[in-house]
């Protein structure tokens, strides 16, 4: 277990799924077990590639536990884990890592330079989500704005609000934008 944990050493505190494999030497179709079924605690980011975001002391908790009851991470041959159901019900997000004050300064400090009052468009810049997805999003009352007659418009303390949302935090399919915000909330941790 020595070596496994000088690997890891070389990694910062939060692993990509093939940096965990890497280290604790097993498949890519092991590891999305491991991820997936919630053996392994993990922050599922919505993106195809780049899926997960492991923290190094799970992956630590991870591989002394496969050596204390290596049974307990043993796949039984023939099966096919139920991929999408453990996943829905085992990943966790990004406010599992990162507090909500540490997203709100985080946001502070990304928005510190547009007004205190924004349009949709330039919402649409700072997310990179779309101006449709943005007008759902108040619609649906979880993004709160005012009626003006130049059109909605977002106060900025708003807009963190929303963003450090579980429900913003939860959406599967994430922008560009969104997910570079989380890897750099994640790496400042």
């Amino acid at each position: 277990m020595n070596a496994y944990i000088k690997e890891l050493d070389r990694y910062g505190d939060i692993l990509t799924k093939e940096q965990m494999r890497v280290v604790c030497h097993i498949s890519k179709r092991k590891a999305t077990y491991l991820l997936q079924s919630g053996l392994v605690p993990c922050i599922n980011t919505g993106k195809k590639t780049h899926t997960y975001l492991i923290r190094k002391s799970d992956v630590k908790r991870y591989l002394k536990d496969r050596d204390e009851h290596p049974l307990r991470y043993q796949s039984i041959p023939g099966t096919v884990p139920d991929v999408k159901n453990a996943a829905r019900r085992s990943c966790k997000y990004l406010s599992d890592i990162v507090s909500e004050s540490q997203m709100r300064e985080y946001y502070g400090d990304k928005l510190r330079p547009y007004p205190d009052v924004l349009s949709v468009p330039q919402i649409k810049l700072i997310t990179g989500y779309g101006e449709n997805t943005i007008r759902g999003w108040i619609d649906k009352g979880e993004l709160r704005y005012l009626d003006a007659v130049a059109g909605w418009r977002i106060p900025k303390a708003w807009l963190i609000d929303f963003l450090c949302s579980d429900y913003c935090n939860k959406i599967s399919r994430k922008t560009s934008r969104h997910l570079k915000y989380i890897e750099e909330m994640t790496a400042t941790r």
